[in-house]
């Protein structure tokens, strides 16, 4: 970084500086880097936790397990619970 006595920067210099005040802009808003990584890996927890419970459900229904049974304990609807029931079916 070479200056002249008035302290002018470079083009790149400006890019640079315009980078870093967008970053600045972007974190003062309030938005974290660990917040945006927690909600990413809460979003595929919950993905994974969907995928799990599907499987118990459909390996009960496999069981002869009662409708009322198995969406109390997945808490899902009888409703729901059906219609896993006819989507193993197909």
């Amino acid at each position: 970084m070479k200056h002249d006595d008035d302290m002018t920067f470079s083009p790149d210099e400006l890019d640079t500086l315009n980078i870093w005040q967008q970053k600045e802009e972007f974190y003062d808003q309030g938005v974290s880097t660990t917040e945006v990584w927690q909600a990413g890996w809460s979003e595929g927890w919950q993905d994974g936790a969907r995928d799990q419970t599907r499987k118990i459900v459909q390996n009960l229904l496999k069981l002869g397990v009662g409708t009322e049974i198995i969406a109390q304990a997945a808490g899902w609807s009888s409703h729901d619970v059906e219609a896993e029931r006819d989507s193993l079916k197909k």
